[in-house]
């Protein structure tokens, strides 16, 4: 398994290194339907709930829930592992510089994290990728000797694919929170000269929303108030559990 992640992680050091982006509007409140009575409940919160279930930007993790009906293994790890870091290590700089370097972390606190954002839920430990450019993290080794995890820094990510998204609206009934999301996915055809931009609702390009061509050297903001009529819609609901928000789905809708 070592072999194969480090095999996956030179591939993606190869491609240079891109981000999608995640739209906030600070100004304008997250929750639209409120009938709860939590004052707990506020955009703070739901903007620190949405992160701890997005353990990175890169469009290889995003598909792990985009193109999956389940929770998969390296999503679970992956998201386990963030929170933790989240909590223990700090961004040093802009340059996403960070003290980071060779984090260790054993695999006992691991499934506290994961617990704590997904409740009881079966995995199995074993190397995974991250792809987190806040921290300079490609992914962790696993050592199961130990029973710990290392990680591994310094490689790139997906320049040809990327996903832009937005958190639209969140419903807070009872004890379930739900945050609704539109995405779109960017897939990038380019050659020394020229650079197409294929702009889908989805990763399974069902609806071929725009094609934006350019020079190679030209880059391109894409703004998806642009197509968010059109942008594919996710939901991300969460139930209350002994005073724990524990993540329970991901859906299209």
């Amino acid at each position: 398994m070592k072999k194969k992640i480090l095999i996956i992680l030179g591939i993606l050091t190869v491609i240079s290194f891109s981000i999608s982006f995640y739209y906030y509007q600070k100004n304008n409140t997250l929750i639209e339907n409120e009938t709860s009575e939590n004052n707990e409940i506020n955009d703070d919160f739901i903007k620190e709930l949405y992160q701890k279930v997005n353990p990175s930007e890169d469009a290889a993790i995003l598909k792990e829930n985009y193109e999956n009906n389940t929770f998969t293994n390296t999503y679970i790890l992956a998201a386990g592992a963030m929170n933790y870091i989240r909590k223990n290590y700090k961004v040093e700089n802009e340059n996403n510089l960070s003290d980071s370097t060779n984090i260790i972390i054993d695999a006992n606190e691991l499934n506290k994290e994961i617990k704590e954002i997904f409740g009881e839920i079966s995995y199995q430990n074993e190397d995974f990728y991250v792809m987190n450019y806040e921290y300079s993290i490609c992914g962790f080794i696993y050592q199961k000797d130990e029973n710990k995890y290392i990680s591994l820094s310094g490689c790139g990510g997906s320049m040809n694919e990327s996903f832009v998204r937005k958190v639209v609206a969140t419903k807070v009934e009872n004890n379930t929170i739900t945050i609704t999301e539109k995405s779109i996915y960017i897939y990038n055809d380019w050659n020394d000269y020229t650079n197409k931009r294929y702009i889908y609702n989805d990763c399974q390009k069902t609806n071929l929303l725009d094609t934006i061509e350019t020079d190679s050297h030209t880059t391109v903001d894409i703004n998806i108030e642009n197509y968010l009529e059109n942008a594919a819609t996710y939901e991300y609901i969460f139930t209350k559990e002994n005073n724990n928000y524990i993540f329970k789905q991901f859906k299209k809708v």
